[in-house]
């Protein structure tokens, strides 16, 4: 979505460069249509520099607590993306539940963004300085005593160590992840691709070459867990994809991807649809790429005085799809595959040997053994069950 108010851009240059044709005749010569043609696309060119330098401005992290007539406070977490979708967490002051929200926002005059969904009962903020300011229903400056009542500051992001992996396909799975891709597939035999951007759409490139753009929607029901289906529309198209989780090569690259993809599409003119095969895989995110301490494990606090010799650890290796760590007396390791904002860790293995905090280590191993888990990534990760935090991890030097 890139609906929101752009800076005057004045382009008078280019046009009188070129001279003007006359309104009364609608034929254009070849040489002003090469013209109107550079004009356009140097128009369209200053446009996304002024797009990217203002969503810029805007995306990042922000918190706060907002006053609350019968409780402690309301705490709030807003992320804004670069693709124009939001994140958002919302509970009370002392409370373990918690309330998660994700949509798409937009950008008006002055500063405010408006998200599709409300938080905290509101849908308008602004930005001000580094800080998004909370304001009412009707996009008003809300009126309080405290003057930081409504504020929500900027977190900083958690430093992320610099990019680093040997696995062939590490460079292309970051720049799809940075792009706010979070499935793709790709088929031959005719050759076509798809993308699953987050919250946003669906783009489908046919095997003629063609660009097709779904809207987002959410899976359909499924009694099949390893089966997810998707149905979208377009006044033009319908596309309906299946993905089923099973292993599947692709026989030009020899690549293999941890489901199967059948692609059926059909035009609004046409009576039957036309069906593509293929492979697909998520994009993991790459910033979970790394080794992380254990500070707390289905409640319990975890510190460097839980274990006598080791440090509860756990080590990501988002492209390899493997996990390892140890327990705070084992090591062990096992595989792990991602969806969008998942992960799913398969059964564990490792040694075997006695220590005298058992039962702490039994705690930590079995929080994400043979587990699917949600998470969030801010200055810690946080793995969730529901609304259940299992365990909380904070990235090593």
């Amino acid at each position: 979505m890139r609906a929101f108010v752009l800076s005057s851009i004045i382009f008078s240059m280019f046009i009188s460069s070129c001279g003007s044709s006359s309104s009364s005749s609608t034929y254009q010569d070849p040489h002003s249509r090469m013209h109107s043609k550079m004009h356009n696309e140097l128009y369209q060119e200053e446009i996304e520099k002024e797009f990217n330098k203002q969503i810029n401005n805007f995306i990042g992290q922000y918190e706060g607590t907002l006053p609350c007539t019968d409780c402690d406070g309301i705490e709030i977490q807003l992320e804004l993306f670069q693709d124009f979708t939001f994140q958002g967490t919302v509970k009370q002051v002392g409370s373990d539940a918690s309330e998660k929200l994700n949509g798409s926002f937009s950008l008006k005059a002055n500063g405010i963004v408006e998200l599709d969904k409300a938080v905290a009962g509101t849908t308008f903020f602004q930005k001000i300085n580094a800080d998004l300011i909370v304001l009412d229903q009707n996009a008003k400056e809300i009126i309080s005593v405290g003057n930081d009542a409504y504020i929500l500051k900027p977190i900083e992001k958690i430093k992320v160590k610099p990019f680093e992996s040997a696995h062939p396909k590490a460079d292309f799975l970051k720049k799809k992840w940075d792009q706010g891709i979070v499935f793709y597939a790709i088929g031959n035999e005719p050759s076509w691709s798809l993308d699953i951007k987050r919250n946003d759409s669906l783009i489908f490139k046919d095997p003629n070459g063609m660009e097709h753009k779904f809207p987002f929607t959410k899976a359909l029901p499924s009694i099949d867990p390893k089966i997810i289906d998707y149905r979208s529309s377009t006044k033009e198209m319908e596309i309906v994809i299946q993905m089923a989780q099973k292993s599947c090569n692709d026989g030009m690259s020899d690549d293999w991807f941890s489901y199967q993809v059948n692609i059926s599409i059909k035009g609004s003119k046409e009576k039957e649809s036309k069906n593509h095969q293929g492979c697909g895989d998520y994009v993991p995110d790459y910033n979970l790429n790394g080794n992380w301490g254990v500070i707390e494990a289905e409640g319990l606090q975890i510190n460097k005085n839980s274990f006598s010799n080791k440090e509860a650890s756990l080590s990501l290796d988002m492209f390899n799809q493997k996990v390892s760590g140890n327990d705070g007396c084992n090591n062990f390791h096992g595989q792990v595959n991602f969806k969008t904002d998942q992960i799913s860790f398969g059964p564990t293995a490792g040694t075997l040997m006695a220590c005298p905090n058992m039962e702490l280590s039994s705690k930590i191993l079995g929080s994400i053994s043979g587990r699917s888990l949600n998470y969030t990534l801010e200055n810690d990760l946080i793995l969730y069950e529901g609304d259940k935090k299992i365990m909380i991890l904070r990235r090593k030097d």
